[in-house]
């Protein structure tokens, strides 16, 4: 229990720390934007012709501070569910210190703390890649290998809720200049979402091959699919498939941004709600190589 008991306080003050810096965010987000609306004020009295600048520049913050007012608000709400289930599991083993009770306190809490991690995990993955923080440390590498770590990765998941991931792949090599580990979280993310998003019985397939010159990945599931006004904004960050999607919504902004880093695209196309979805990853071959130039 004293493990479990530090990570538990670790999470806490880690949140504790990121509503303080939260809180001073939206204090200099506002503070500008009252200078902003008070210059454009005194320019409107002398009829500048700079004041549709700062009209412009006032509704930039007022959209700025919309957006980060939805952000936060879907931050504590994700990350409230796992914490408020430690705290409960806490107060239960401090009110019953029983042999029972502390395995059934342990497993609540190994849980929570997971899913805690991983969502703060994801922030700060976001965070860094926004900021371009993160080295990529390239070198070349075939692509199949990644893919197949990232298919039995998400198939295990898949499986258990009688889902199943058909894999297409040519038998040469294709080789890429990449980083394995963040081309690993690109495909881990898209195929987890498909076996999220897909019903029972549902399928998911996966097509790697070699087109015009590039690599090719595309992730195609049978499942909830995505509305076509939802479709242009899907990789902006806290964008959700569904309002009853899980997670924070940051996972195909990371895959993007990731994906982009290696000088590649990622697209999506569905026919709508309940229709399936289809991602398609293109990143250039590796210098050199010889994969066939299909068109």
């Amino acid at each position: 229990m004293p493990r479990l008991r530090a990570k538990f306080e670790s999470s806490r003050a880690l949140l504790k720390r990121a509503k303080e810096r939260a809180v001073l965010a939206a204090q200099h987000a506002q503070a500008m934007r009252l200078l902003l609306e008070s210059r454009a004020g005194r320019r409107d009295q002398g009829s500048s012709p700079g004041r549709e600048i700062w009209e412009a520049a006032a509704g930039e913050i007022l959209r700025a501070s919309s957006d980060r007012d939805r952000a936060l608000g879907m931050v504590a709400h994700e990350l409230r569910q796992p914490l408020a289930a430690a705290l409960a599991a806490h107060r239960l083993l401090a009110l019953q210190p029983t042999a029972e009770v502390a395995t059934r306190a342990a497993g609540v809490l190994d849980r929570q703390l997971l899913q805690l991690s991983e969502l703060v995990d994801s922030l700060l993955d976001f965070s860094r890649l926004s900021l371009g923080a993160i080295a990529l440390e390239r070198k070349e590498l075939d692509l199949r290998d990644v893919l197949a770590r990232a298919v039995e990765a998400a198939d295990a998941a898949a499986s258990g809720r009688s889902r199943q991931i058909a894999v297409t792949m040519r038998p040469a090599p294709i080789a890429v200049c990449g980083d394995a580990t963040r081309l690993f979280q690109v495909f881990s993310n898209l195929l987890h979402n498909a076996v999220r998003y897909t019903p029972p019985a549902g399928t998911i397939a996966v097509c790697v091959e070699a087109v015009s010159g590039a690599a090719q990945v595309t992730v195609t599931d049978s499942g909830a699919g995505i509305a076509a006004d939802l479709q242009p904004k899907i990789f902006e960050a806290f964008t959700r498939g569904s309002r009853d999607g899980l997670g924070l919504g940051i996972g195909l902004a990371v895959a993007q941004t990731i994906v982009e880093l290696h000088g590649g695209t990622i697209a999506v196309a569905s026919d709508g709600p309940g229709r399936g979805s289809a991602f398609t990853v293109t990143l250039p071959l590796a210098t050199g190589s010889d994969g066939p130039r299909e068109t």
